[in-house]
């Protein structure tokens, strides 16, 4: 990217920032979580687990969600339990033990994991000793990779020296740390008091012992997910677990699985994940590899959905050619999620609902 791509226009974004502040998904996945249903329980994701093998003992992405906090933070949307009950940790280690059995069961090949994440709640809520459990039962389920990406979240108010240097030490080389703001009104406003020393502290001394930053990096695998709430994406599925930590408990306990709700993708449903992920994660696509990976023509296949753009097109958002290749503006990647907008086929039902199920734009 050219620093002119990056250049916005200050006046004119002030202009038009209004027509797209309205609530949209974020498209964290496709369709979004709201199209799927209870139809679609732990008997149909063991049957995908169980598929996912067909091509052979391809690695996974595995995703474990820690839901413990020990206070609330107004501004968080994540599931979590607010708790400093030490017993409630050693239970969650012993259910998840038995999740992560029942799904390595149920797929016939030995899988590997080529990517791992943590996140909560606060993973570091466990202690030193509980992190080396988890981590323990995970991959011995799953064995690593020779390099396998393990990353976790963390929140540098309750992460000690001693947990940073046990992730570490299992093989943790990515981490993400928390930071809404420094300011210490609006950290008393959201009730998340993190002075700017506290989080240098983590910072320095995560470098020091070799950790990169906090995110992965990889795309296209299976991706499984442990814990309450989490969510798996398969090839041609989405699974979530039960939300609630005691629901999630009694179905693992008594099935092994907790899938409490789903999705498995049509054929229109991947065309159109493979369009949103494009905009979102690259800010363009090109109308050629659409045809090399599906075979059509995609400005005929999409036609009514490019015309749709056509406003946003001259609002300054995208620049759209003949054979529909479309780009973002510096302006369209501060809106991106308007674009992704026009190409989701479940939108339309999803607004004539009348409470909002989205976030704002802006």
């Amino acid at each position: 990217m050219t620093r002119e791509e990056f250049e916005l226009d200050l006046t004119h974004a002030e202009a038009v920032l209004t027509r797209y502040e309205g609530p949209s998904p974020r498209y964290t996945s496709y369709p979004t979580a709201p199209v799927w249903t209870e139809a679609y329980e732990r008997a149909q994701f063991a049957a995908d687990l169980a598929q996912s093998d067909v091509e052979g003992a391809r690695p996974l992405s595995l995703y474990v969600h820690v839901p413990f906090c020990r206070s609330l933070c107004h501004f968080c949307a994540c599931n979590r339990l607010i708790t400093r009950d030490p017993a409630l940790p050693e239970r969650y280690l012993d259910v998840i033990a038995r999740e992560i059995a029942a799904a390595r069961d149920r797929m016939p090949c030995k899988r590997t994991a080529t990517q791992i994440h943590w996140g909560g709640g606060t993973p570091t809520h466990l202690s030193p000793g509980q992190l080396r459990h988890l981590f323990g039962t995970l991959v011995e389920a799953f064995p690593l990779e020779r390099r396998t990406e393990v990353s976790i979240e963390v929140d540098p108010r309750v992460t000690t020296q001693e947990q940073v240097e046990t992730l570490r030490e299992l093989g943790f080389g990515r981490i993400s740390m928390g930071v809404q703001d420094f300011e210490p009104r609006v950290q008393a406003a959201i009730h998340r008091i993190q002075p700017a020393s506290e989080t240098a502290r983590l910072v320095e001394l995560s470098r020091r012992l070799g950790f990169e930053r906090g995110n992965t990096t990889q795309s296209g695998v299976d991706v499984v997910g442990f814990g309450p709430s989490a969510i798996s994406a398969l090839r041609g599925s989405y699974a979530q677990s039960e939300r609630d930590l005691g629901a999630w408990e009694s179905a693992v306990r008594s099935h092994g699985l907790a899938t409490k709700r789903g999705h498995r993708l049509t054929q229109e449903d991947l065309r159109r994940r493979w369009i949103i992920e494009g905009i979102m994660c690259q800010g363009e696509l090109c109308a050629d590899e659409y045809a090399a990976h599906f075979g059509s023509n995609f400005a005929a296949d999409y036609s009514a959905e490019l015309r749709a753009l056509g406003p946003l097109a001259a609002d300054g958002l995208v620049e759209i050619e003949v054979n529909g290749t479309l780009r973002t503006t510096a302006l369209g990647r501060l809106l991106v999620r308007n674009l992704a907008m026009r190409f989701d086929a479940y939108l339309g039902e999803q607004q004539r609902v009348g409470s909002p199920l989205f976030s704002k734009a802006v």
